[in-house]
């Protein structure tokens, strides 16, 4: 028998034949009857000495022992959902006292791609001013999704899916609000290299892309007919460089969601590059 949780299916005649004596006893759980785990819950008689004080375990239970029977006060709470007060008698036997905390805000909305196709397969979650996560959850079959039990604030809300880009917006709550979020795909880069004379393909050029960070994404070896291509990128600005003949840097910037193409031109040998791209 669990004698924290009281989650074993006894009823309270057990625990006086067993000698567990008086103590009131249940679960903390939060709004949706996720369990908590390290609530504080405290017992205290009505003059306000306290009869006792834990945290709740892994599956949300606690339990407190009472010296005598009477009518306490017991409070439980845990960090940013709003606390719980509640008075409760005992006389001659255990009292069980479930617990549902609940904070007074939280966000609501879909999660869908670009086409308007609901994701279940995401995460939502919902980061507070110190950087804790505080709220997390994964949309349902029609892509819908709810965060509540938080306090008013500011807050961070952030989506991600595979193969999608990462989203993530600030957002003041003070009650629950509507905010739908539409997942742009991953982003592509493809091309062409081509000689500068005869405007023929080049084969086994290296290019190479590197991001705003200055770090190298990836690089890639043309193929015979002079194609590369870059798949699975963020949006946001690179470095495209090509080397074959005499090296060319090139500025591409990738948008979201979409596939960008870039022709690079080796210059005439001899010639400069910047030359080259002059048209």
């Amino acid at each position: 028998m669990d004698e924290q949780s009281g989650h074993d299916g006894t009823d309270r005649d057990d625990w006086d034949r067993n000698g567990a004596g008086l103590a009131v006893l249940g679960t903390v759980a939060r709004g949706q009857g996720v369990p908590m785990a390290g609530a504080l819950v405290t017992v205290t008689d009505l003059s306000g000495r306290q009869q006792g004080r834990t945290t709740t375990g892994a599956d949300g239970g606690y339990r407190i022992p009472i010296s005598t029977g009477g009518t306490y006060l017991v409070v439980a709470g845990s960090g940013a959902l709003a606390p719980h007060a509640a008075m409760v008698a005992v006389a001659d036997r255990p009292v069980r006292h479930d617990v549902a905390l609940a904070g007074s805000s939280g966000v609501r909305g879909t999660v869908a791609d670009t086409s308007g196709v609901p994701l279940a397969r995401a995460a939502v979650t919902l980061i507070d001013a110190r950087g804790d996560v505080v709220a997390t959850a994964a949309p349902d079959a029609d892509g819908r999704y709810l965060l509540d039990g938080v306090p008013p604030g500011r807050y961070t809300l952030t989506v991600s899916a595979e193969g999608y880009q990462p989203v993530a917006g600030s957002i003041e709550l003070d009650g629950v609000a509507d905010r739908d979020i539409v997942m742009p795909g991953r982003s592509g880069l493809t091309g062409t290299a081509s000689a500068a004379i005869g405007g023929s393909r080049v084969a086994g050029a290296l290019a190479t892309l590197v991001d705003a960070d200055g770090r190298t994404v990836a690089s890639a070896v043309t193929g015979p007919d002079g194609g590369f291509a870059f798949g699975d990128l963020p949006a946001g600005n690179y470095t495209l460089t090509a080397a074959g003949y005499a090296p060319v840097v090139t500025v591409v910037q990738v948008g979201a969601g979409a596939t960008t193409t870039v022709d690079v031109e080796f210059p005439e040998p001899g010639r400069p590059a910047q030359e080259a791209g002059e048209r």
